[in-house]
């Protein structure tokens, strides 16, 4: 009885000083790309890994590479997660050949983006692609089923609070009585799909001289207050003359594909980010 007393009393102390492990997945360092990725990450598995990205703060990752040091210790890591639709897909291999064991998560695996690559995150019905995309990712190397379920619990946690978003976005524009907004480029198209008119300032084919003339009848009329434009970006020359023409305010929406300093410090999130992001629209669909 005694002995079977200590076995049970060994056991339990083994676990309760984490001599156990849940899975060999645990406790390890995950390094991960862009902040709606390294979001994900957190949401569906933070209470068991140290999470980061490779990107400092406040830089613009579609212009910052990084360089060969960086890849080098970012390898030393047990698991990269990336967008695999960008050029992130060549620091995957890079340091998979630095680090033979290395285990990897494309999060935008059979994913596509129509304009510009933002989409797959600012759209709420491609953010949870890509959410899914990084569970089952999680799902081929974890082989604790308990860890499985939670994950799994995660993710359904997280999909509530992006469809919320995404009918919070639906609601403002029914009940908007205008629904046209002016912006400085074309990813803001993608807005087109809850019932807005999209009309973009990006200098391309897209931007003919009827629309100019449709854009310039708006603003001169008073029917839009305020043009959008990318957090980081520049308003284009035709843009500028326009809003310094008809006194227009350029309002900066974020992309979140990476966090500044002082977001980190504040404790901002993506959840943040996108209801700031709605804020903004509610400017100009209902002042």
């Amino acid at each position: 009885m005694k002995k079977t007393y200590f076995l049970i009393l060994i056991i339990t102390l083994f676990f309760i000083t984490g001599c156990f492990k849940k899975d060999s997945l645990e406790d390890v360092t995950i390094y991960t790309t862009n902040y709606p990725i390294e979001y994900i990450t957190q949401r569906l598995y933070g209470t068991h890994a140290s999470i980061f990205s490779v990107y400092p703060n406040d830089v613009d990752i579609k212009t910052y590479e990084l360089n060969d040091k960086q890849l080098s210790d970012y390898s030393k890591g047990r698991l990269f997660i990336y967008n695999g639709i960008s050029n992130e897909k060549n620091y995957a291999l890079t340091m998979l050949n630095n680090n033979k064991k290395l285990l990897i998560i494309d999060a935008a695996m059979d994913m596509s983006f129509t304009n510009k690559e933002e989409e797959i995150w600012l759209d709420p019905s491609n953010f949870l692609m890509m959410a899914r995309n990084v569970k089952e990712g999680f799902k081929e190397y974890i082989t604790n089923t308990y860890m499985e379920k939670e994950i799994d619990e995660n993710y359904d946690k997280l999909k509530i609070d992006i469809s919320e978003i995404d009918a919070e976005i639906n609601l403002i524009v029914e009940n908007a009585s205008n629904k046209t907004i002016v912006v400085a480029d074309d990813l803001f198209l993608f807005l087109e799909k809850y019932g807005l008119n999209v009309l973009s300032l990006e200098d391309n084919k897209n931007l003919t001289a009827k629309r100019l003339d449709d854009i310039e009848k708006l603003m001169s009329n008073k029917k839009v207050d305020y043009i959008f434009i990318k957090d980081n970006d520049e308003l284009n020359e035709k843009a500028k003359g326009l809003v310094n023409k008809y006194n227009i305010t350029p309002i900066s929406f974020r992309t979140a594909s990476n966090l500044s300093e002082t977001e980190r410090s504040e404790k901002v999130d993506l959840l943040k980010i996108m209801y700031n992001n709605i804020e903004a629209l509610k400017k100009e669909l209902y002042e």
